[in-house]
C-alpha cells in the first residue's frame, strides 16, 4: 500500500477551502482506493477550539499528525516552527509522496522530498500574485520552485510564468445533498456572507453594504471568524445598525440550514481562487453577487445565474442587490440555473483527478 503525506500548515478546525479540499479529498481516497494518507500540520487554536493531538481514523489508513505548540493560525513563530519540526519529522519517516498545500508548507516539503528522493505535489488554492503587494516569497515558492506536478484549484493561476509545466487545474466538489433549497418564507429578504472575516475578503467593503441597507427591512447573515471582527461589530454598533447578525463558524449541517433561509450570497472579496463558497450556494438556489476575481467569472454568468463586479465600488454591488431585491422572478429562475449548475460539482470527481496525478508520479 503506498502512504501519501499531504502537508499543510494550517487544516481543521480552521475552515477554509483548502482545509475543506484536504479533509474530503483524504477521506474519499483512504475510503476507496489502495492508499494511506497522513496528514502533517500543526497544532492549533481555533474559535475556542484546541487541536493538539494526532488522530488515527478510518482504521489507521488516516493519520491526523499535529506538531508544534497550540497557537493561532497566523501566529509567525508556530509557523517558522512548523517549517522546520515537519522538515525534520518527513526526513524520518516513510512514505512514497508528498502532497503540499500552499504554501509555507512547500519549504519543509521540497526539501524533503529532495533527500528523500520522493516525488512531490504543489496544490494551490488560490494566490496573492494578482496583487501588487504579493510577497516575492510567494511568488518564487507557487512559480519559481520545480515540482513533479501542480495543482491549481483556479485556472487563473495558469496565467502566471511558472517554471513548472505540469500543472493540472482541479476544481473544489461538493456534497449537493446535505444543500437544499425551499421557499423562503421569512417575511425579510436575507443577504448571507460566508467568508473568513479579512481584509482580503473584502470587509471594507461588506460593512459599508450592511449600512446602506440599514433601513431597508433586509437581514445580513454574517457566517465566518477573523480579526476584523470585532471592527465589523464595533462599526454596526456606532452606526446604530441592527440588522446584521454574526453567526460564526457553523457547522456544514447548520450552514445549510442558513443557506436555505436567504435569498442571495454576497461575495466581496478583493482575491479568491475557486470559491467553494458559492458553489454551496448555488446548491441551495442562491441568486449571486460576486466581486469579479480569480475564477469566479468561470463560475457566475452575469445576469444568467448572478452579477459580477468589477470595480470593487459599493455602489456596484448594491445596484445589483437591488435588483435582485426588486425582482422575485429573476431571484428564482437564477436560483434554478444555479441548482442545474451544482450538479456538476463532486467531491468524487475532484479526488478521482487527483488520485490520477498521484498514480502517474508513484509508477
Amino acid at each position: 500500500m503506498k502512504k501519501i503525506i499531504i502537508l499543510v500548515d494550517v487544516y481543521l478546525p480552521f475552515v477554509g477551502g483548502g482545509q475543506i479540499w484536504v479533509k474530503e479529498i483524504s477521506e474519499y481516497l483512504v475510503k476507496n482506493k489502495d492508499i494511506a494518507i497522513e496528514i502533517v500540520t500543526r497544532k492549533l487554536r481555533w474559535n475556542g477550539t484546541i487541536a493538539s493531538s494526532s488522530e488515527n481514523l478510518l482504521g489507521g489508513k488516516l493519520k491526523i499528525t499535529r506538531l508544534g505548540f497550540v497557537s493561532s493560525w497566523n501566529n509567525i513563530f508556530s509557523r517558522l516552527a512548523f517549517i522546520v519540526q515537519s522538515f525534520i519529522y518527513l526526513i524520518f519517516l516513510d512514505f512514497d509522496l508528498i502532497d503540499v498545500q500552499v504554501f509555507v508548507s512547500a519549504i519543509p516539503g521540497k526539501f524533503a522530498a529532495l533527500i528523500k528522493g520522493k516525488p512531490i505535489i504543489l496544490t494551490v488554492h488560490g494566490t496573492s500574485l494578482e496583487k501588487e503587494n504579493c510577497s516575492l516569497l510567494e511568488k518564487i515558492i507557487l512559480t519559481g520552485i520545480k515540482y513533479d506536478a501542480e495543482i491549481t484549484v483556479a485556472s487563473n493561476f495558469l496565467k502566471f510564468a511558472n517554471v513548472n509545466s505540469q500543472i493540472k487545474v482541479i476544481h473544489p466538489g461538493i456534497d449537493a445533498e446535505n444543500f437544499k433549497s425551499g421557499p423562503k418564507q421569512h417575511k425579510k429578504s436575507k443577504i448571507i456572507f460566508v467568508g473568513r472575516l479579512e481584509p482580503e475578503k473584502g470587509i471594507d467593503i461588506l460593512k459599508k453594504i450592511i449600512s446602506c441597507y440599514k433601513q431597508q427591512g433586509v437581514d445580513f447573515a454574517i457566517v465566518g471568524e477573523g480579526s476584523l471582527k470585532n471592527d465589523l461589530k464595533n462599526y454596526i454598533f456606532l452606526k446604530n445598525i441592527n440588522n446584521a447578525h454574526f453567526l460564526g463558524v457553523l457547522s456544514q449541517k447548520d450552514l445549510a440550514k442558513e443557506y436555505a433561509r436567504s435569498n442571495i450570497f454576497l461575495m466581496t472579496s478583493y482575491t479568491e481562487g475557486y470559491p467553494l463558497t458559492i458553489i454551496e450556494a448555488m446548491a441551495s438556489g442562491l441568486p449571486i453577487v460576486a466581486s469579479n476575481v480569480g475564477d469566479i467569472g468561470k463560475i457566475v454568468q452575469n445576469r444568467v445565474n448572478g452579477f459580477l463586479v468589477d470595480d470593487f465600488q459599493v455602489g456596484s454591488y448594491t445596484k445589483h442587490i437591488d435588483t435582485l431585491l426588486e425582482n422575485k422572478s429573476m431571484r428564482e429562475i437564477m436560483g434554478r440555473t444555479n441548482l442545474k449548475k451544482s450538479k456538476n460539482y463532486s467531491w468524487h470527481k475532484t479526488a478521482a483527478s487527483v488520485y490520477d496525478i498521484y498514480q502517474v508520479l508513484l509508477k
